[in-house]
């Protein structure tokens, strides 16, 4: 029936939209759920034309801190490869002494 199929389809958006779950049992509160997603909305857009300098600034401070990160990452990085070199050499070295002191 088509009232059948309207509630369907309600079920599908609700869920689509707003993470309602679509069985029927469940639906005890749906219409708080909704309200709330559409509270949280309305109060992320009034944070966002209060302060847009603010979260630009923050914004860019994270992305700072992102490279900075990945700078000292990628540095560490870099430290235990030339560690890893040089007691390959080290290693090498002693290999040679031995061998020589043992000919």
């Amino acid at each position: 029936s088509w009232n059948y199929d309207l509630t369907l389809c309600r079920r599908f958006d609700n869920n689509y939209q707003y993470n309602v779950p679509m069985l029927s049992r469940n639906k005890s509160g749906v219409k708080r759920k909704i309200e709330a997603n559409n509270r949280k909305e309305k109060k992320r857009d009034q944070i966002k034309n209060k302060n847009p300098l603010k979260i630009v600034k923050m914004m860019s401070f994270k992305k700072k801190l992102g490279n900075w990160k990945l700078k000292n990452v990628e540095k560490n990085w870099k430290e235990k490869k030339l560690d890893n070199r040089l007691k390959k050499l080290e290693i090498e070295r002693i290999e040679r002494e031995f061998m020589f002191i043992y000919k």
